[in-house]
């Protein structure tokens, strides 16, 4: 063959092992999730030893060992992608797995080269992407091996007619080990190859799209590899637990043009306001609304106490989720990304750099940050094009407590609740917020062992010490905020009158 890439490999678990790769180019490995490469590896593994133990005593009855695998993938593969996890797969088949298999099996498989080839299957198109062998190395008077042949075949989409093509493809797995008789017997000490009419066996791996459950990244540190594993969560809120001036404006210009699928739909959305008055919970109802699960992004997911491992860390976990389309990013509690003025860590100032180029990518999933003082966080990141939207919450005035306290209510399974003690829970929550509501009734229901009274509401209600003062100065501070902000603001904050 011409223009032929050669690479030899001996490994430390067989020395009387050695095996060769071969491909029509030089492929270059570019960054690929590894539990894939080992997943489609034991694939390939599982399809070897089966094949093998497959007889061809009986020639009149021998049919090949034939497997039809579907192997689900959380990323877009292209056929560079499907280059680099194939040559990585046999790499790791012939460099650990085979000299295992023949150091185990050596009476059987003594004078046998395993020849595995990797094709590539596109609409009646196929092409070798790469192939090898691997054997023990004659140290004795050896005169011939045997060659068996063991094509898979790797896609994304297969039509109807792949097994017509089945045939040939074993044939052409043939002739690429003849092209390079030459260098196997050289290599393997041997006078003669002897081929067989047909295959042991065939392998069809469909690589098909789908979202994980989680997202995972392998951190490469010393000689260790390090499993960073973040589990998405469904959403626990929908937007019918508020008010309904709020969730109008929501479904307007956030959720209805992402559901849509609209190219200038948000993709990033900040909820600020005091503690406690819903912030986090609204996130998740519009996280819930879009129909995406939450992946909460925390500092002590990625920070690490080794030198440059938390950029790193940080940087993978947020490229391993460009792409995809199931998951909303949460980001609670923003403070965390101090402006890069009052940073006293140079990690910090490299965290804000890698949120800021990933914030600026349009592939991105929906971003949610919630912050109680959005003026410490570092203002690159809220400018418009990275946060599109800045909802501001303030105290709920009483339609939106009643709507609270009937959700919490409801939450407990509390019954027979009259329209006089809602009303009257709505009248003596002035100024709080929704977890003191959430509190009040809870200590309520604790005081009349389950059941809620006027006399429960009233003592849980002197356990509070409210200042409605500074909470109105809060108020005016927050409309004061919202003067300076440039993005697209949606604004919640009651006058003293609807309170």
């Amino acid at each position: 063959m011409n223009n032929v890439v050669f690479r030899e490999i001996s490994t430390v678990i067989n020395r009387r092992y050695r095996a060769l790769i071969w491909s029509s180019k030089e492929i270059k490995t570019i960054d690929l999730d590894l539990q894939l490469v080992n997943k489609i590896s034991r694939n390939i593994l599982s399809f070897i030893e089966r094949s093998l133990g497959n007889s061809r005593d009986n020639l009149d009855v021998f049919e090949p060992y034939r497997v039809i695998k579907t192997i689900n993938v959380n990323t877009n593969l292209n056929k560079k992608n499907i280059e680099t996890l194939s040559y990585l797969s046999l790499l790791k088949i012939l460099y650990t797995d085979l000299p295992v298999k023949i150091s185990v099996e050596e009476k059987r498989l003594g004078k046998t080269l395993v020849c595995p080839s990797i094709y590539y299957y596109n609409s009646g198109y196929f092409k070798r992407i790469i192939g090898g062998c691997g054997g023990r190395i004659c140290d004795e008077e050896c005169s011939t091996y045997k060659v068996e042949a063991l094509p898979i075949i790797m896609g994304t989409e297969f039509d109807e007619d792949i097994l017509t093509y089945e045939e040939n493809i074993v044939e052409d797995s043939l002739d690429e080990i003849a092209s390079v008789e030459d260098r196997l017997l050289t290599m393997f000490n041997i006078n003669k190859l002897i081929y067989p009419d047909n295959s042991l066996g065939v392998l069809i791996l469909r690589l098909k799209k789908s979202e994980s459950e989680a997202v995972e990244v392998f951190i490469r540190e010393g000689f260790d590899n390090v499993v960073i594993r973040l589990d998405l969560r469904k959403p626990s809120w929908d937007l019918n637990m508020f008010p309904k001036k709020i969730v109008s404006d929501i479904e307007t210009l956030i959720t209805n043009p992402i559901k849509k699928g609209y190219k200038y739909a948000p993709r990033g959305v900040l909820l600020v306001g005091p503690p406690g008055v819903g912030k986090s919970v609204l996130a998740e109802a519009i996280a819930s609304e879009i129909g995406k699960k939450i992946l909460d992004l925390k500092p002590s997911v990625y920070r690490s106490m080794w030198y440059g491992m938390t950029e790193k860390i940080l940087e993978k976990l947020l490229k391993s989720i460009t792409h995809r389309t199931d998951l909303a990013l949460l980001i609670d509690d923003a403070e965390f990304l101090v402006s890069r003025a009052l940073a006293i860590h140079e990690v910090h100032i490299s965290e804000i750099s890698i949120l800021l180029k990933y914030l600026q990518n349009p592939d991105r999933p929906v971003t949610l940050l919630t912050s109680n003082t959005p003026t410490l966080i570092d203002q690159a990141l809220l400018r418009p094009g990275r946060i599109d939207v800045i909802i501001v919450l303030g105290y709920p005035d009483r339609e939106s407590r009643r709507t609270i306290i009937e959700n919490i209510l409801k939450q407990y399974d509390v019954k027979n609740v009259s329209e006089d003690l809602i009303e009257e829970i709505v009248r003596k929550t002035r100024w709080f917020n929704s977890a003191e509501i959430d509190a009040l009734i809870r200590m309520a229901l604790s005081k009349g062992d389950g059941r809620i009274d006027i006399e429960s509401i009233e003592w849980a209600r002197k356990r509070f010490k409210i200042d409605p003062n500074m909470r109105s100065a809060e108020h005016q501070f927050l409309r004061w905020g919202v003067n300076s902000l440039s993005n697209l603001v949606i604004q919640y904050i009651p006058d003293e009158q609807d309170m």
